[in-house]
């Protein structure tokens, strides 16, 4: 009897109806309170409806109830994992494998966390272990080229996932993971692409169920429906460059909904909420379910903003629920899906021939295809009073270059540059911030890349990341000039430089990834910090630094330029997102725009 309750109810789990089974739940830890699988369920049920502390409650409760067993400890630590606070949780976890080293499941999972958690050291000792066990096993190898791809070393992940697609049937996991290292990786663009196509034609191959049906004719100047669908609408860097377009996108021919489908909600959630038509938080709905949520609710056009990062749905857009499906902003490459037909990108990311590298059709949104809201604009994030420090007025002092982009994109070549940079420039000095540094492991590494790539021990510091945002802004604030990386240039960070008067130098490359740095400048009217080789990168940092009155007079005015720039008109953007969203529409019923 109780098995066929228990059934009966992840049956109900399964198929997203999270109050029937978290009713029948209820009762079963009513009369089974010992039940591990009744307790697990409720708290996955809990957790699926948003009542993240009851579902922490009954996790735990599960987690006692686990005692010996791995496996269900592994499992109460999942949904632990989604409604705790992770520092507690890590510190648990990390007692209990002391306790347990014979668990290597328990262990990987810890690694995975902590990864996350941005403690790259941590995790590493972890995978080394198992990988001295068993070397060839499949999951102490991923988690090392996540590690390799957070310190900087995605051309070696890479590598890594190669070997595991030679040595093991593929899987979503492995396919993704590569994808997403390849953006930071210096190396070819097909090589890039081939590692997307890949994802895409895998994921095509297990897609859940057969697509929806829509008409082939349709009229192309209908008011329509348009919905976008993000796991971050939190915040995350995204909202950055969402909240502006959404702000100004209305108009009588769209309806504007958003689908977020990330666990938890935060201020920025109820500052983008109400921009919108209708906000549907829809945390823990199955790709599935969330497609045929998208087709009864009429979507005409469906925008994804995740790509393949954390918590994507590209399996709902699999399903085709809305006539036209799009691709933008959260991720810089292409899906590879065969259902996904258009993604957004503008004439400098990806000029005419990118097409080539991209298995959607490519809609250019000119003159940048970003618009930019400052951080420093939200009173919960930033205080209202906010100002950054005054620079030295001091034209004698030595010359601070900087980055602030997460190390990931941070290659052997963009530090061999950099060096070349810094030798050029007397007495001068290069700050490195970003995630991926937060503990000494990866800093001493960080040195020796550094050291290998020419740069003298004392021309260079090295800061981990600042838990408060108005610390963060006040270190950028001392940068005199930053240096992009390549070939994964920084998007938000180079937008919140600028805004707060830091030039930052870019390298034109060869792929969209390498490319945003110099759409957002050329945007903003600084086609000057826009390198289109290694040597003119340098020439060009260099220059400016030896330049003081030119760097000054750069410096007192850049903020307001950036601000008052196409970048961040959000009038002026939407109207032109709205009119692509048009044309595409018109493109779809067979009509050229």
């Amino acid at each position: 009897m109780l098995e066929a309750r228990l059934q009966a109810a992840y049956k109900l789990l399964d198929s997203d109806q999270h109050a029937a089974a978290k009713r029948d739940f209820l009762s079963l830890v009513a009369k089974h309170g010992s039940d591990f699988r009744a307790r697990i369920g409720l708290a996955r049920a809990m957790f699926r409806l948003g009542e993240r502390a009851a579902a922490a409650f009954h996790a735990e409760h599960a987690l006692r109830l686990a005692a010996e067993d791995e496996p269900r400890t592994v499992e109460a630590i999942d949904v632990l994992a989604r409604v705790c606070e992770a520092t507690t949780l890590l510190t648990r976890l990390e007692a209990i494998c002391l306790a347990k080293p014979q668990w290597r499941e328990l262990k990987l999972q810890l690694a995975a966390m902590l990864i996350v958690a941005d403690r790259l050291d941590d995790a590493d000792r972890l995978v080394r272990d198992e990988l001295a066990a068993d070397p060839n096993a499949m999951a102490p190898r991923t988690l090392m080229a996540g590690i390799l791809a957070a310190r900087g070393r995605a051309d070696e992940a890479l590598d890594i996932h190669d070997a595991l697609l030679r040595d093991f049937p593929p899987t979503q996991q492995v396919l993704e993971a590569s994808a997403f290292a390849s953006n930071a990786a210096d190396t070819s663009p097909s090589r890039v692409f081939a590692a997307h196509e890949r994802l895409g034609r895998f994921f095509a191959r297990h897609a859940a169920e057969a697509p929806f049906r829509h008409s082939p004719t349709d009229d192309p100047e209908r008011p329509l429906k348009v919905a976008f669908v993000s796991h971050d609408l939190v915040g995350h860097s995204v909202s950055f460059f969402l909240e502006p377009l959404l702000r100004h996108l209305h108009r009588p021919s769209l309806t504007v909904s958003a689908y977020h489908t990330g666990p938890t909600k935060d201020r920025t959630t109820d500052l983008l909420a109400p921009l919108v038509d209708t906000f549907v938080h829809a945390p823990s709905i199955s790709s599935v379910n969330l497609a045929r949520r998208v087709r009864d609710d009429g979507i005409d056009v469906l925008i994804d903003l995740n790509g393949w990062t954390e918590g994507h749905r590209l399996h709902a857009f699999q399903l085709r629920p809305a006539p036209l499906q799009m691709t933008y902003l959260g991720y810089p490459n292409t899906t590879g899906l065969p259902e996904m037909d258009v993604r957004i990108v503008d004439a400098v990311t990806d000029p005419p021939g990118a097409e080539r590298f991209a298995t959607e059709r490519l809609a250019r949104l000119d003159p940048c295809f970003l618009c930019y809201s400052p951080v420093t604009r939200r009173s919960w994030i930033v205080p209202p009073d906010w100002q950054p420090p005054a620079r030295p007025d001091d034209d004698f002092r030595p010359i601070t270059f900087g980055s602030f982009n997460n190390l990931t994109k941070v290659t052997d070549r963009a530090l061999r540059t950099w060096a070349e940079i810094v030798e050029r420039t007397p007495d001068s000095t290069l700050l490195v911030k970003g995630r991926g540094l937060r503990q000494g492991g990866s800093q001493a590494a960080l040195s020796r890349r550094l050291e290998q790539a020419g740069m003298p021990p004392e021309a260079w510091t090295i800061m981990p990341p600042h838990e408060r945002p108005e610390d963060h802004l006040a270190a950028a604030s001392v940068i005199d000039i930053a240096l992009d990386t390549f070939p994964y240039n920084g998007t938000t960070t180079t937008c919140e430089l600028l805004s707060l008067g830091v030039p930052v130098v870019t390298l034109r490359g060869d792929r969209h990834v390498a490319r945003v740095g110099a759409s957002i400048l050329e945007a903003a009217g600084l086609r000057e910090l826009v390198a289109e080789d290694e040597r003119s990168f340098v020439r060009l940092a260099t220059e400016l630094a030896a330049d003081r009155p030119r760097l000054r007079a750069m410096q007192a005015g850049l903020a307001a330029r950036f601000l008052g720039s196409p970048v961040c008109d959000g009038p002026a953007f939407a109207d032109r997102f709205a009119q692509l969203i048009r044309d595409q529409w018109r493109l779809r019923c067979g009509r050229q725009p």
